[in-house]
């Protein structure tokens, strides 16, 4: 799951789009709000996915892309995903 997700299209909100990168196209599977960029925006997805379906994603998927965010590098960790880099992200902070 690719987790760069993070959108400022409201004022004074931030909107969370998680989605399946499955060859190069992004499959949108949620969308929350909230306040600020933290931890819990990401981990909000997680848990109401698996109200909504019955099933915890983290059963299937180990690995989690995403930007070089401290909040999102730590919800990764926190439900026991591997993180790695986007490689974009990377080198456009070069």
């Amino acid at each position: 799951i690719m987790l760069d997700t993070t959108w400022s299209l409201f004022y004074k909100y931030v909107t969370s789009i998680p989605a399946f990168i499955i060859h190069g196209i992004g499959i949108p599977l949620s969308f929350t709000f909230s306040l600020m960029e933290d931890e819990e925006i990401y981990l909000d997805f997680f848990t109401i996915f698996q109200k909504a379906f019955g099933f915890s994603m983290t059963q299937y998927l180990k690995v989690a892309e995403s930007d070089q965010g401290g909040p999102l590098k730590t919800a990764v960790e926190k439900l026991g995903m591997r993180y790695i880099f986007c490689l974009r992200h990377l080198l456009v902070s070069l």
